[in-house]
């Protein structure tokens, strides 16, 4: 294999890691404006992105009991627009849905449930 051939292989590799960080094939995304939310690990774990800097937090709520709207649980982007999403650690039951929501004035604003079983 010649250098420059190396170079573009360790490169396509380097990409690809680059941005299964932000998931995996499959995952499902939920979204409110720029930010987002999307399950991946076998739908074990959240992440939450904030893409705004607007000065207002994201939070991806989840759910793994859809028997009623509360959710199971969240995890909350706080740090802004800086490359960086918050991650839930591993859940003891997969997540059947979840959603993302963006802190206004006074209350969170949340887009509707993304099913993650369809």
């Amino acid at each position: 294999m010649t250098r420059s051939r190396a170079l573009a292989v360790s490169a396509g590799i380097t990409t690809l890691t680059a941005l299964s960080s932000y998931g995996a094939a499959g995952a499902v995304y939920s979204s409110h404006g720029d930010d987002f939310s999307y399950d991946h690990n076998a739908r074990s774990r959240l992440g939450n992105c904030d893409q705004e800097s607007d000065s207002n937090h994201t939070k991806g709520l989840y759910d793994y009991d859809t028997a009623n709207e509360a959710s199971n649980g969240e995890i909350e982007d706080s740090t802004g627009n800086d490359g960086n999403c918050g991650q839930s650690g591993a859940l003891a039951q997969a997540i059947l849905r979840h959603r993302t929501c963006e802190r206004n004035l006074v209350s969170w604003d949340c887009d509707n449930w993304a099913d993650t079983q369809k």
